[in-house]
């Protein structure tokens, strides 16, 4: 039995040694395939540089670059009347703004704000859950006092 796992092992052995012989041969092969192809990196730097033309720059901007610019962040006004379209309250409008100029028109405090129109729209929409319709508890009224209060006993 030891034998036959021995001899097993070897043809194993030669099998990876046959393959791995023949994968270094052929990156070997493609190697030097490409070393003949391109010319040496000075060569190639030193014709780039005397044929050079020189070359147009077009610079776009993208708003998927998902960050904003200081300069793209909107005024109080912009806000107000964007709240006003929407029907809802300048008061509101005023809270939005606040809210984000105090985070650095950051959402959740980390991502650069994209679109602030967007989260007018999440704010109008949120908004009727953080209405309370119920008066706050009159605290003068849960003061009880008794009258027959004798302040010369100790406690």
């Amino acid at each position: 039995l030891g034998v036959f796992i021995l001899i097993s092992n070897l043809r194993i052995l030669k099998t990876l040694s046959y393959f791995l012989s023949k994968s270094v041969h052929f990156l070997l092969t493609i190697y030097t395939a490409k070393k003949e192809k391109s010319p040496s990196i000075a060569e190639t730097d030193k014709n780039q540089i005397e044929t050079s033309q020189p070359k147009e720059l077009i610079v776009t901007t993208s708003l998927s670059s998902r960050a904003q610019s200081r300069d793209e962040n909107p005024t109080n006004q912009e806000v107000k009347s964007y709240f006003l379209e929407q029907t809802f309250p300048e008061r509101e409008a005023n809270k939005f703004f606040n809210y984000f100029s105090s985070v650095g028109w950051l959402v959740g405090g980390k991502t650069p704000m994209v679109d602030w129109k967007a989260a007018a729209n999440n704010w109008i929409l949120n908004a009727p859950s953080f209405i309370s319709y119920e008066k706050p508890p009159d605290r003068a009224k849960h003061l009880t006092t008794g009258i027959d209060k004798d302040y010369s006993e100790p406690f």
